[in-house]
């Protein structure tokens, strides 16, 4: 009896052995098939309940306020409270000032190709180097001017029309003549940040008396009228209206006066605002916040 006993403990002990070098190692074995459970567990995506995505197709995404709503809260506020699209400006007639512009400029480039061809190209008859020179020195800065006062029939802004869709920023439309009369206008949108000013549109109260602003209210209703009368209504006024709106369109080609320029972001030219045209308060607002912005 004894030795089998002792046969069978002998036959245990390289498993006892084992055990007594590397007491955990059942419990390793364990934890290796626990974490692998847990590993699957974790990788699994979870299976959505019918009420939670319905939640969340149920919630409105809610735009994030911008700097540009902060600045123009005020404007955006006005545009709001109005039913539908509110055009902010106005531009007058420019016709007389865009045929004069390309009147000034055609002379300026046949004045120019004329006498380049005639004393360059062709001459009439030999004339000194000096003078040949010069006369092609006139026709290229005549050339530059017509480039100029046929830049300055284009680019006219002839409306401006704010609207603020439900949830969304301020858009203004912007549509620009073509010095084309045929074609349809231009149209920019642009949101109230990627607009500046060149300067004031109006005269401040501060430096106008009441004699002056109540004589310049009267002029600009009279020529108002004048303008919107039909032709065979008073046809000497009319007449005589457009002749004078076409000398002074022609000295505002050289002066450039009541014209303010705009930039919009986006955009390489330089857009130009007549300043003689109707506006709302929308639009003062808007220039004075741009303004403000701008320093």
């Amino acid at each position: 009896m004894l030795p089998r006993t002792l046969s069978l403990r002998g036959s245990l002990h390289p498993f006892a052995r084992l055990l007594r070098r590397d007491p955990s190692s059942s419990c390793r074995v364990f934890q290796r098939h626990s974490s692998g459970k847990r590993d699957v567990l974790a990788s699994a995506k979870p299976v959505p309940t019918p009420k939670a995505s319905a939640a969340l197709r149920l919630k409105p995404a809610s735009p994030p306020s911008t700097r540009s709503d902060e600045r123009f809260r005020k404007f955006n506020f006005q545009i709001s409270q109005a039913s539908g699209p509110v055009e902010i400006f106005k531009a007058p007639s420019h016709r007389s000032y865009i045929l004069g512009a390309v009147s000034v400029a055609t002379f300026c480039y046949l004045y120019a190709g004329y006498n380049f061809y005639t004393t360059s190209i062709d001459p009439l008859m030999q004339v000194a180097k000096w003078q040949e020179y010069t006369f092609a020195g006139i026709c290229v800065v005549m050339a530059a001017m017509g480039t100029v006062f046929l830049r300055r029939g284009g680019n006219l802004i002839a409306s401006i029309t704010a609207s603020r869709p439900q949830g969304q920023q301020t858009q203004l439309s912007i549509k620009v003549r073509r010095m084309v009369p045929f074609p349809r206008q231009r149209e920019i949108i642009a949101t109230p940040d990627q607009i500046s000013f060149s300067r004031q549109l109006v005269v401040p109260h501060s430096q106008m008396s009441e004699e002056g602003r109540a004589a310049a209210q009267k002029r600009w209703e009279s020529e108002r009228a004048v303008s919107q009368m039909a032709f065979f209504k008073a046809p000497l006024k009319k007449t005589s209206h457009a002749f004078w709106k076409f000398f002074v369109n022609s000295r505002r080609l050289f002066t450039q006066e009541h014209f303010a320029y705009v930039k919009i972001e986006g955009q390489t030219a330089d857009f130009r605002l007549d300043t003689l045209g109707t506006f709302s308060s929308e639009l003062l607002l808007l220039q004075k916040v741009a303004l403000q912005s701008a320093l």
